[in-house]
């Protein structure tokens, strides 16, 4: 059940944003829609810039502020209107998923609910969950301790082979001696 959900968030997830683009590029007036595909890109990256630093209600206030300022640039107006337009579908796409997950999660919990009975061993099932988890758990441990381990035997024998430690300690200068000391 679980794995549904998961699969279907996933999909969610990575289309939210192609979708959301889309609806947005067909609210944007006829000649912006037809720029190249980089200045569309831009242009739409410049309304999420926007969208991330306004408040719908600062939106709504710059709209009137530039509509009120320069009549003659609505190219700024355009993007302060779809700005707020891609708040609010990103509003939407926010409620759509968590729709999305409370009708999953229902449906699944009845579904569940259903499979329930005296004979179920939830008990059995569930510990061998938790039995399977600690394993791989402990492995992942043990795994990672070999792995420092090999790591730092192996950085050990790079050194000794180009300082020989016997080298070190039999060095007629003093200077070399005094590391020796330090390294026992």
């Amino acid at each position: 059940m679980w794995f549904t959900a998961l699969i279907t968030l996933l999909i969610f997830n990575s289309v939210e944003q192609l979708v959301i683009e889309q609806l947005l590029t067909n609210t944007l007036p006829e000649k912006i829609q037809q720029l190249s595909s980089i200045d569309l890109g831009l242009y739409l990256n410049n309304i999420r810039s926007i969208a991330s630093t306004e408040t719908a209600q600062g939106l709504i206030q710059s709209i009137a502020a530039a509509g009120i300022e320069q009549q003659s640039n609505t190219s700024i107006q355009a993007q302060f209107q779809a700005a707020l337009t891609l708040q609010t579908l990103n509003q939407k796409a926010a409620w759509l998923k968590t729709a999305l997950v409370l009708v999953i999660a229902v449906v699944s919990v009845i579904m569940l609910v259903r499979k329930f009975s005296l004979n179920f061993k939830a008990r059995q099932k569930s510990e061998t969950i938790i039995l399977a988890l600690l394993i791989s758990s402990s492995a992942i441990a043990i795994l990672t301790t070999v792995g420092i381990v090999v790591s730092v035997l192996f950085e050990s024998i790079h050194f000794l082979k180009a300082f020989p430690l016997l080298n070190l300690c039999l060095a007629r200068n003093g200077a070399h001696k005094r590391q020796c000391v330090l390294i026992k």
